[in-house]
């Protein structure tokens, strides 16, 4: 009898050690953002979405070995705590790769947040700040300490009372700010290009009620668990009936079968498991087929985007009306902005119809995201017969620093001179944070061009550079937020303005 506990033992030992590797599988393939249900990406709730948005809280990446990765999916990243509360204490750990830098957001109802900034980026300072709900910074005030040493795991604990918050790291102060903290806010996070990782994070609101955040989904184990524990002991019953009932055989030899692939099955989901834990930060392999179908979809949205022009736009402008064509990529499009007035076309249209002027200026956003300067020379014509008074040709990113890209700008160039349309070029803007050594050989393509054939060269990607610390400017390398947006347009519409 004692022989025969000691095997249903080891054989419930090896079950056990199976519902565990299968349910940390599930753990780790269901562990995202979008299965945790506590937090908001504010990316996803742009009317003008960017790249990536919805892949970091969908996929595996954002959540990998369960700690909360920013720099995912092309960094910029800001989540927002789901229960706004007064609360009382904040604390977590991180670790902040070079050059990078997390925000720590207090979100208010009214929109506006404040919070503190920790860097290991010189061009970005540790520092509190107050900011409006498009980004721009209402007042900063810099932090004098040591620099923040990279790739080292820390925690910081802020406490809240009243109208005053206190920051410390590793147990030392670091600095106290002032601010409405009565009233329910909600925390979040949020970093530029450069990983910022946060781990354990735990919230406690005024009624002392404390919210624990390990960036683990046990929520979709738990739904999962009964079914995992019930599969396993009914397969090991069936097996015990089977084998001693039906099968007539030793038990001990059914005992060691069951513990046996018990064991083998618990092995391979382990495998698995570590597959998994070492497979999670990777993205998805861009290939021939993706890139097809992003082909293909480029061809469709921009037939149907001219579709929509031409047929709100096919009368000829009235004499006192000015049309401007805007052509470019995403950023054109208006990628990053929370709502469509807020795209810097928009912002760009409404200031110059503010300023006086004898003509009305009728402005024209036919860009389309991913496009580079061979598909929109290829419609070129098709654009001019808008009968445009001028053309604002924003480009640099998509296209590769290759001979091509100087044929298309001639080829652009020349119909717009052949029918007097007058043609100025934005240099694409990009992040300080991003080394886009490519950008800048097109940016000098373009300066070439424009000197020869006099044209007027609008620099966006330095005019922008010069506002990079007067808020949060970028959602990822490339597409501005709102209030980087509204830069843009301040930049270009103060460079053209005379010459339209």
């Amino acid at each position: 009898m004692k022989k025969y506990w000691s095997h249903l033992f080891v054989t419930v030992v090896a079950m056990v050690l199976l519902i565990l590797s299968i349910s940390a599988n599930l753990l780790l393939l269901k562990n995202t953002l979008s299965g945790n249900g506590q937090w908001t990406s504010t990316k996803t709730t742009l009317e003008k979405s960017v790249n990536g948005a919805f892949q970091f809280i969908s996929n595996t990446q954002a959540l990998a070995r369960g700690r909360l990765n920013l720099g995912a999916w092309g960094g910029f990243q800001e989540i927002v705590y789901d229960r706004p509360a007064v609360f009382t204490r904040i604390e977590f750990e991180y670790i902040l790769e070079p050059n990078a830098y997390l925000c720590i957001l207090f979100v208010h109802a009214n929109g506006l947040r404040s919070g503190i900034r920790i860097s290991a980026n010189n061009d970005f300072p540790d520092m509190t700040f107050t900011a409006s709900e498009q980004g721009e910074f209402s007042n900063k005030r810099i932090i004098q300490r040591e620099p923040e040493q990279p790739n080292i795991r820390r925690r910081m604990v802020i406490e809240l009372h009243g109208d005053e918050a206190r920051a410390s790291i590793d147990g030392k102060p670091l600095v106290h700010m002032s601010g409405d903290f009565t009233h329910p806010v909600r925390p979040g996070f949020r970093n530029g290009l450069h990983s910022g990782i946060i781990i354990n994070a735990s919230f406690t609101d005024d009624t002392g009620k404390k919210f624990h955040e390990s960036f683990l989904n046990f929520y979709f184990v738990d739904r999962f668990w009964p079914i995992i524990v019930l599969t396993v002991i009914l397969a090991n019953s069936l097996a015990i009936i089977a084998g001693i009932g039906l099968m007539k055989k030793e038990t001990s030899h059914v005992f060691f079968g069951m513990f046996t692939v018990n064991s083998i099955t618990a092995f391979i989901f382990l495998l698995c498991l570590a597959y998994q834990y070492f497979a999670a930060p990777g993205y998805p392999v861009d290939n021939k087929r993706l890139r097809a179908i992003e082909q293909q979809w480029k061809i469709t949205t921009a037939k149907e985007i001219m579709s929509s022009i031409k047929e709100i736009y096919s009368a000829t402008p009235k004499d006192d009306v000015k049309r401007i064509i805007f052509c470019g990529s995403s950023q054109t499009w208006g990628a990053g902005a929370a709502k469509e007035e807020e795209t810097f076309v928009k912002i760009f249209e409404k200031s110059i119809n503010g300023t006086p002027s004898t003509s009305h200026f009728e402005c024209i956003n036919a860009a389309v995201s991913g496009e580079s300067s061979l598909e929109i020379s290829n419609r070129i014509d098709e654009l001019l017969n808008l009968k445009p008074y001028a053309l604002i040709l924003n480009l640099s990113n998509n296209d590769k620093p290759e001979k091509p890209f100087e044929d298309n700008l001639e080829k652009i160039i020349h119909r717009c001179l052949e029918r007097n349309v007058i043609l100025i070029f934005a240099l694409e803007a990009n992040s300080p944070e991003m080394d886009n050594g490519s950008l800048l050989v097109n940016h000098e393509t373009m300066r070439r061009l424009a000197s020869k054939y006099k044209l007027q060269v609008v620099d966006l990607h330095n005019g922008i550079k010069l506002h990079a610390d007067e808020g949060f400017v970028w959602w990822d390398f490339v597409h501005p937020t709102s209030f980087g947006h509204r830069l843009l347009a301040g930049i270009l519409l103060q460079a053209v303005k005379s010459r339209l």
